[in-house]
């Protein structure tokens, strides 16, 4: 089974998820190392300046931030904050959820975790219907709503 990073509309957001982590680390001045973008990694990438100071996961949405902020909260699978919480404790630095913005080329984004693993957004959790991939389909599971308030730009 070929997973949806592997397509070409996969590969497309793959494309934007990489120009996602160059814009923020230049404007953050911190270094970053990609896990591999052909499998299913637990996050996708390792922030650095003299040691790790953080671990993210990176999302790309065809969106505008007035559209984003029109919902009230950002919809992210909630097993992948699990497993970015897991590798921020574990590395003992904190876990962010970048989310580039296509329309703009803008990235928002949350500290999701602390260095200890302890949320630092409340996560609102709910078994929904949404869309699958970026390649469609449905998927049914644990859905967690980050309330756009905390979202930095």
């Amino acid at each position: 089974m070929s997973l949806d990073c592997n397509t070409e509309n996969g590969r497309r957001y793959i494309s934007y998820q990489h120009l996602c982590l160059q814009s923020f680390c230049a404007a953050k001045k911190v270094g970053y190392a990609t896990t591999a973008d052909t499998s299913d990694a637990d996050v996708d990438a390792i922030l650095w300046r003299s040691s790790i100071v953080g671990v993210a996961e990176v999302k790309t949405r065809n969106l505008t931030h007035q559209q984003l902020s029109g919902f009230g909260s950002y919809l992210v699978t909630f097993a992948k904050l699990e497993k970015l919480r897991s590798v921020a404790k574990s590395l003992r630095c904190p876990g962010l959820l970048l989310v580039y913005l296509i329309p703009e080329t803008k990235t928002v984004w949350w500290k999701v975790c602390d260095s200890q693993g302890e949320w630092t957004v409340d996560v609102k959790v709910e078994r929904t219907s949404t869309q699958a991939t970026c390649n469609g389909g449905t998927a049914m599971r644990d859905n967690a709503y980050l309330p756009v308030s905390l979202m930095k730009c």
